[in-house]
């Protein structure tokens, strides 16, 4: 099995952790669809209600980077199967290499968008930023591939 394969499997299975999470506490039965993405930013109002805007305790940070990577594969998966992709590890920083969608040239790491929405709030909305990245897919040739990245 080669990393490609190995990492789109993984994601695949942290993905259905998301399906079968949002099932049980949301009552949303996911479809990977790019619709099911409103539904993800839904779970993540609440999310970032229940953990930093109406929580006195500390965060437990394993608990943001669970969903974060859960949801991350999610929308990751949404991506994969309705543009194309794999699953690929950004390594630019070593000590905290994350995995991404390469798509066209491009390095899309869900996961970290995700967590910057349960920490942010509204100013990081997933949806939006969903849209907006496919949007920018869109309005690209083809045949080009593209050096930029759109930040997470």
């Amino acid at each position: 099995m080669n990393d490609t394969t190995e990492y789109n499997d993984i994601m695949a299975e942290a993905a259905i952790d998301a399906v079968k999470y949002v099932q049980k506490e949301y009552d949303y039965a996911l479809d990977y669809s790019e619709q099911s993405i409103n539904d993800i930013e839904k779970s993540l109002v609440h999310i970032h209600r229940v953990l930093v805007t109406e929580n006195d305790e500390p965060i437990d940070p394993q608990v943001v980077v669970t969903l974060s990577n859960w949801y991350g594969a999610y929308v990751g998966e949404v991506f994969r199967r309705c543009r194309g992709g794999d699953w690929g590890i950004d390594n630019r920083e070593p000590e905290s290499p994350v995995f991404e969608v390469q798509y066209r040239g491009l390095g899309m790491a869900f996961s970290s968008r995700v967590f910057h929405r349960i920490m942010g709030g509204e100013e990081n909305n997933l949806s939006d930023y969903y849209n907006e990245l496919i949007m920018k897919l869109d309005a690209m040739p083809n045949n080009v591939e593209s050096d930029s990245v759109m930040s997470a």
